[in-house]
C-alpha cells in the first residue's frame, strides 16, 4: 500500500515539474520572440528616419533654441539632424536620436 502511494505522488511531482518545465520553455521562447520583434521595428524606424547637414538656412542661426534636447549641445555646422514625421519642430543630432531608439529596443 505505501509503495503505491509514494508511485501516485512520484507521478504527481513529474507532472508538476513538466509543467514547471514547459511553462518557464514558453515565457523564455515568447521573451526571445518579443525581443526579436522589437529590435525589428527599431531597426525599421532607423531606416525611415530623414538625414539633413545643419544648416542655419533651414535651421536658423546658430542660437539656445537650436539644440538636440537629448544631449543639450547646439547644432553645429557640420552635424547630421534628424526631423520626426510629426507636427511639431522635433529636431535632433542624428547620432542621439539614433542611440536612443536602439535604446528603446534593449
Amino acid at each position: 500500500m505505501i509503495m503505491l502511494i509514494l508511485l501516485i505522488f512520484g507521478y504527481i511531482f513529474f507532472i508538476i515539474y513538466a509543467v514547471v518545465i514547459a511553462l518557464v520553455a514558453a515565457l523564455y521562447c515568447r521573451r526571445f520572440t518579443n525581443r526579436r520583434a522589437s529590435i525589428n521595428k527599431s531597426t525599421e524606424i532607423l531606416k525611415s528616419i530623414s538625414r539633413i547637414k545643419f544648416s542655419e538656412e533651414l535651421f536658423g542661426a546658430l542660437a539656445d533654441e537650436n539644440e538636440c534636447i537629448i544631449c543639450m549641445s547646439p547644432y553645429g555646422a557640420n552635424d547630421l539632424i534628424t526631423k520626426l514625421d510629426c507636427t511639431g519642430k522635433h529636431f535632433y543630432h542624428t547620432e542621439c536620436i539614433e542611440n536612443w531608439i536602439k535604446q528603446g529596443s534593449n
